[in-house]
């Protein structure tokens, strides 16, 4: 039971929610007192990348329009209720890390056309490795050593 981790506050709060949208109904109130314990795990634990954590950080992002799932209908007593599409908010991080990562081998190539001296050439692919490793670290759910080896590859 120690290898899960917590539950995320926001899953907590989510399934809250949920309940409210039906009064209760679905569950004895006594029994929903669930939520309240601190001993919730994951069985189940999604991996994101640190770029869909950020969109799942924000509550403005993570509700436009261009992730909702119309093939639910929107539930619940009050309508408040509505689904987002995991699978097409994976896709847009993917295209975006995809994007980020051929600016990064792509960019440094031009720079480097136009450079005559041979240390502005070094300093320009420096720069860009250490940018190119940051970026790899942050934008994708790696650990430090597999990102030096993508870097160094």
């Amino acid at each position: 039971m120690r290898q899960f981790s917590k539950v995320p506050s926001r899953d907590i709060k989510n399934i809250k929610r949920w309940h409210q949208e039906y009064d209760n109904r679905v569950i004895d109130d006594v029994e929903l007192s669930y939520l309240d314990q601190n001993d919730l795990i994951c069985l189940s634990q999604n991996d994101k990348t640190p770029l869909r954590q950020l969109l799942d950080s924000s509550l403005r992002l993570r509700t436009l329009s261009i992730w909702r799932d119309t093939s639910r209908p929107t539930m619940g007593s009050s309508g408040h209720v509505s689904y987002f599409s995991d699978k097409k908010m994976n896709a847009f991080v993917s295209m975006m890390i995809v994007f980020i990562g051929t600016a990064m081998l792509i960019i440094p190539i031009w720079i480097l056309e136009r450079q005559d001296d041979l240390e502005r050439k070094l300093i320009v692919i420096t720069v860009f490795i250490f940018i190119f490793l940051v970026a790899l670290s942050s934008v994708m759910a790696t650990k430090p050593f597999e990102a030096l080896g993508a870097t160094a590859a």
